[in-house]
């Protein structure tokens, strides 16, 4: 999640708000080669090393040939900032991307 600085001209993170304890926020992750997965069980995602939730992995809704994750975000994350979000289908993790928690 990025937005263009005009300052610098250069792209920074936006930080991903958690809200209040009662709320829940989900973080979809887009790529390829994880539709054909033998199960939800084989899908893992860890924030910063923290094992999160994988509510869907499979198919892109309305785009051909993309895959995606969508992962609950615990609160407990909250204020970690920059993180690493690993993604690891039937034992293969994928190239590791970074988001700011706030």
């Amino acid at each position: 999640i990025v937005r263009l600085d005009a300052a610098t001209n250069q792209f920074v993170g936006v930080p991903i708000d958690l809200g209040s304890d009662t709320d829940q926020v989900y973080l979809t992750l887009y790529g390829a080669g994880w539709r054909s997965r033998p199960s939800l069980d084989s899908v893992s995602v860890t924030v910063e090393d923290v094992p999160v939730s994988v509510v869907y992995a499979g198919a892109a809704l309305y785009y051909d040939d993309l895959d995606m994750v969508t992962v609950l975000l615990p609160q407990r994350l909250g204020g970690l900032g920059n993180v690493a979000v690993v993604l690891t289908v039937d034992g293969q993790t994928a190239n590791v991307v970074r988001v700011l928690i706030q």
